[in-house]
């Protein structure tokens, strides 16, 4: 049997506190900033989870909220036009927004029916 063997020499930092945390700072490969507080904009917390909230791109996110008063609706942040909150009242299990475009598609369950329909919209024509 062979063993690799493989040893990393971490450097040895001194000095004082934010002279460390600046050196730490520099060699981290990501940086991560908070850009919009999905709770601060009104959006409940519920939401917040595989399924009903997607980020396609780093242009859009797509939520799928329940209003106040219980009514289903979507909520679109355009991240490029200063984090932009639309709501329209829409039913739909999931929601996915087109990358490049203010193009949304909406899959829901055919009441009395079996299956799902998908419906495409452009969010600046309707």
């Amino acid at each position: 049997k062979r063993h690799i063997i493989i040893r990393f020499r971490l450097p040895t930092l001194h000095g004082s506190k934010q002279r460390i945390e600046a050196a730490m700072a520099d060699a981290m490969p990501i940086s991560l900033n908070t850009t919009i507080d999905l709770a601060s904009q009104g959006i409940n917390a519920a939401a917040f989870k595989h399924g009903a909230l997607t980020m396609e791109s780093d242009k859009y996110i797509s939520i799928k909220d329940t209003a106040p008063d219980g009514t289903a609706q979507v909520v679109v942040v355009d991240m490029h036009n200063n984090n932009a909150v639309n709501r329209r009242p829409m039913k739909a299990e999931a929601t996915l927004m087109n990358p490049v475009d203010n193009i949304i598609a909406l899959k829901a369950a055919t009441d009395g029916q079996p299956g799902h329909f998908v419906q495409v919209f452009n969010l600046d024509t309707k």
